[in-house]
């Protein structure tokens, strides 16, 4: 299996959800650590989503990506994918800003 295989992954603190052209998979592993979750420019657009506080963040900074009819379009692009879409009206700068916000949030303790 290949990275472009992967339609979506979701890590929750319950586990990961892997979605691939064969169907849905859910792992569940303990976590004594409390690692989280981090975001990078290969990040999909729909897995930042699945995550409300990620959104809410995404919202703040790019509302126009996260609501019809762009979403429809960009869901499953990769925020670095996303530069080069005009619709999408983001920057390598503006990318990096997002990404360190939501980093930042996944590590503040809960």
């Amino acid at each position: 299996m290949v990275e472009s295989d992967i339609h979506s992954y979701e890590e929750t603190t319950e586990g990961i959800r892997v979605h691939v052209g064969s169907g849905s998979y859910h792992f569940k592993y303990p976590n004594p650590l409390g690692l989280t979750l981090t975001f990078t420019e290969n990040s999909r657009l729909i897995d930042i989503l699945d995550h409300q506080e990620s959104a809410d963040i995404l919202k703040k900074h790019a509302p126009w990506i996260t609501r019809p009819p762009g979403i429809f379009e960009m869901k499953a692009q990769r925020l670095s994918e996303l530069v080069d879409v005009p619709e999408a009206e983001l920057t390598r700068e503006l990318i990096h800003v997002i990404l360190e916000e939501l980093n930042q949030k996944e590590k503040e303790p809960a």
